[in-house]
């Protein structure tokens, strides 16, 4: 199975979120995050932990706001490590926002080979930076 550039090997995701794979618009993109919730441990066949009310309330957030910006994700999808992943990708460029299980959201940004990851901060002044630095990143 593929899921965004690359294969996944074991992990189902698909049959976990049927939304995942090729999500086209906000309404499907909250669905996917709404479905998170029913997740459980190992949801990915091995020991992952679902996503938390917090991480699934904070990519909300930020979705929105992407949305918003004319920003939308290309991807969202359950976190292995525990967390949400929100994606955007333009050719090799791409945005990665991870919405972890303990509140904080981390991002790494990478034009195909020279990856940058920070902790991002969520307030509306962090977010404003966020999609100046993503517009940056990705209008290239």
């Amino acid at each position: 199975m593929k899921i965004a550039n690359g294969e996944v090997g074991p992990i189902d995701i698909a049959a976990a979120l049927p939304h995942v794979p090729s999500l086209k618009n906000e309404s499907r993109w909250a669905a996917a995050l709404d479905e998170m919730r029913s997740l459980s441990q190992g949801w990915d066949g091995y020991h992952a932990m679902p996503p938390t009310p917090q991480a699934i309330a904070n990519a909300k957030l930020v979705l929105q706001a992407m949305v918003q910006e004319g920003l939308p994700p290309t991807r969202v999808a359950p976190s292995v490590v525990g967390g949400v992943g929100i994606t955007r990708r333009i050719g090799p460029r791409k945005v990665y926002l991870e919405f972890c299980n303990d509140g904080h959201v981390d991002t790494l940004f990478t034009d195909g080979e020279n990856p940058v990851a920070w902790t991002v901060d969520i307030s509306p002044t962090g977010l404003n930076n966020l999609f100046a630095q993503i517009r940056s990143l990705l209008d290239g």
